[in-house]
């Protein structure tokens, strides 16, 4: 085997990683919006949570990447209503705390 055929095997087998940066941490009331998550697309999970606690972190581990769309209106993918994705929506504006301006 040449240098440049066990260079090429062993890049195909190193997995493909994506760094998401200000990513949004939900798991508390803090609402921290600094993570860098590190995700392993081929194994559909989140290996590292950079700037995330002690409790981001876990919680960012055990969740992996879902096949499924984001949001569903009367069982069809709300994206597909929406004209692709590139619509604004607002919802709820009544039941704000602030009045109406």
């Amino acid at each position: 085997m040449s240098v440049a055929d066990a260079s090429s095997a062993a890049t195909a087998s190193l997995p493909t990683l994506q760094v998401v940066e200000d990513a949004t941490c939900t798991f508390c009331g803090c609402v921290c919006d600094d993570m860098h998550l590190t995700v392993d697309d081929e194994a559909h999970k989140i290996t590292k949570a950079e700037n995330a606690c002690v409790l981001g972190r876990a919680w960012f581990k055990e969740h992996g990447i879902e096949n499924r769309p984001f949001a569903l209106i009367d069982g069809r993918e709300a994206v597909l209503l929406l004209g692709g994705g590139n619509d604004l929506v607002v919802a709820d504006l009544g039941r704000t705390a602030e009045p109406g301006r």
